[in-house]
């Protein structure tokens, strides 16, 4: 298997996919093959050809390639809202890391892989994201809300993926509610004089063009190049 980003957040609901399709088409604008991935899904709705996994149709639909279908995105969907791990246990199967591992493989020049949860929520049976993100061997994107408590998140997220000696491309504070951020905060500021990783600060459905240009240019410069 060829290069790889992995694509975790510091919580559910932080804005990961949405993140992820903006890159996905901006990097297959800039010429890189992208293959895409969400080896897991849970929380999916019943479709008259099964389970509905809506993250995995959003990054297939971002895809300009055929070969980025949704069925291949994502293998493995369960009905429960709750972790992939649970929601297998519910539907009576046993998931295992090494399963995730196989379904995100790909010959592509690039594989992007986005998790299911924050970083330590357990996505198999048997292992949590980090052990996914360990076993594929990528490089991380952490996407966090920006928002009081944000820095905590971003901090605990940080420290685990160095524990595992796992190379971190950017941090993404996805600011979802500008009610939710008050005039005395300022996470971008406070993160970076903490952490040596890069910061990119976006706005939810408004990514910025210089925000997304950036984050393309570390996944290239970081992955491709080395």
């Amino acid at each position: 298997m060829g290069a790889g980003v992995f694509i975790t957040g510091t919580d559910t609901g932080v804005g990961k996919t949405i993140i992820a399709c903006r890159l996905i088409e901006s990097l297959e604008a800039s010429g890189v093959e992208v293959a895409v991935r969400k080896p897991v899904e849970s929380g999916c709705v019943a479709g008259k050809d099964g389970l509905i996994a809506a993250d995995a149709d959003s990054l297939a639909a971002a895809s300009a390639s055929p070969s980025n279908s949704s069925l291949q995105v994502c293998c493995y969907r369960y009905k429960a809202a709750t972790s992939p791990a649970r929601a297998a246990l519910l539907a009576g199967e046993t998931l295992y890391i090494e399963q995730l591992v196989a379904c995100s493989r790909s010959d592509a020049q690039l594989t992007m892989v986005e998790g299911a949860g924050g970083l330590l929520s357990p996505i198999a049976t048997d292992g949590l994201n980090i052990d996914l993100i360990e076993a594929l061997g990528f490089s991380v994107i952490v996407v966090s809300s920006d928002q009081l408590g944000s820095i905590n998140h971003a901090l605990l997220t940080l420290e685990a993926l160095a524990a595992r000696r796992l190379k971190v491309i950017a941090v993404v504070l996805n600011r979802l509610n500008q009610q939710t951020y008050g005039c005395d905060l300022d996470n971008y500021r406070e993160l970076n004089a903490l952490v040596e990783v890069p910061i990119v600060q976006v706005y939810k459905d408004n990514i910025a063009s210089s925000a997304l240009s950036e984050l393309t240019t570390l996944i290239t410069n970081t992955i491709l190049v080395d």
